[in-house]
């Protein structure tokens, strides 16, 4: 898979402001495993309306990060829209894969600049 995270957009979005994606991206990468919670929460109790309003708060928070994983949350957001939730596991699993693989490219974020 090829990398999910565009570094140089990622920083140049943020001014050049390593100190601010350092925060960002750690505000992040401890709330997005709670937000997949409520996802496969309102999944499994086939709540659209809550599936809706997750959906959109993580495609809100990744986007900043990858619009590649942002694509299947939109997914979940749209068809929860349609109070649709039959068929979001599907886009939940790879909602996840992507974020398992993002989340290990953001710790460059984390790392101390000289």
């Amino acid at each position: 898979m090829d990398s999910l995270l565009d570094f140089d957009t990622v920083l140049a979005r943020s001014d050049g402001d390593r100190e601010a994606l350092q925060v960002v991206a750690q505000l992040f990468l401890e709330e997005f495993p709670g937000l997949l919670t409520e996802i496969r929460r309102a999944i499994g109790s086939r709540d659209a309306k809550a599936l809706q309003h997750w959906a959109h708060n993580l495609k809100g928070a990744v986007s900043n990060f990858s619009p590649v994983c942002a694509a299947p949350l939109m997914e979940l957001e749209l068809m929860a829209g349609r109070g649709r939730t039959e068929g979001a596991e599907a886009f939940l699993r790879a909602a996840e894969e992507y974020l398992e693989v993002l989340s290990g490219e953001m710790l460059v974020f984390l790392v101390p600049t000289p």
